[in-house]
């Protein structure tokens, strides 16, 4: 969630910074940056929907898909949660979803978690989002990411370099953690046994620093 951080400790902690999916601060920037830009902007942010009937408003770590004219083309719920965002968001029905984009082709989206495993199931072995983009034959996969080394990792990865003396896997806190990368190439497996020999593009934006 580029503009607000993630962490939040329950729904009412979210409450002030949770947006419509049409017309909120995030959709507007996002608009605002597709038309300077002429290009599609991808943002992530808390969306809210109004409960009706008395029922309580829904939460969902959310990203907005705005095309070059600046206009809404698609509202991506995160479709697998993780522990920081049960504290306040629900789980979506929505699924993975792709779009085709103009310009691009056939583009997969995800947010963080979504490369993971469905934590309800319990079943780290599955590779869904990887599965379901190879079958949809995407041609670009987006991926939103949160995605850090605890500080229990950054010590022990400055343990494990002073006592091997190898840096080539989290040499300096300025450089990427190769560990994160590689996990994710291997999440992203089925994307790179496909039959046809296609080749599909991944970028993920990976957030940096301390929140």
């Amino acid at each position: 969630m580029r503009l607000i951080g993630y962490m939040f400790s329950d729904r009412e902690d979210v409450a002030p910074y949770a947006e419509d999916a049409h017309d909120g601060d995030t959709v507007r920037w996002a608009s605002e940056q597709a038309r300077r830009l002429h290009a599609y902007v991808i943002v992530g942010y808390p969306e809210r929907v109004r409960g009706e009937n008395g029922e309580a408003d829904c939460f969902y770590n959310s990203a907005c898909v705005v095309n070059r004219a600046g206009h809404l083309v698609h509202t991506y719920r995160k479709a697998y949660l993780f522990e920081t965002d049960l504290t306040w968001a629900s789980w979506s029905s929505d699924g993975f979803s792709v779009l085709d984009l103009d310009g691009i082709g056939r583009v997969g989206i995800g947010i963080c978690m979504d490369l993971n495993h469905d934590m309800r199931a319990d079943n780290f072995s599955d590779l869904a989002f990887a599965a379901y983009h190879k079958a949809a034959e995407v041609d670009l996969v987006l991926i939103l990411m949160n995605w850090l080394v605890s500080p229990e990792q950054c010590d022990s990865s400055s343990d494990d370099i002073s006592s091997n003396g190898d840096s080539s896997i989290h040499d300096h806190k300025q450089h990427p953690d190769w560990r994160n990368v590689y996990y994710w190439v291997r999440r992203l497996n089925p994307l790179l046994e496909a039959s046809d020999n296609r080749k599909v593009d991944v970028v993920a934006c990976n957030r940096t620093g301390v929140e």
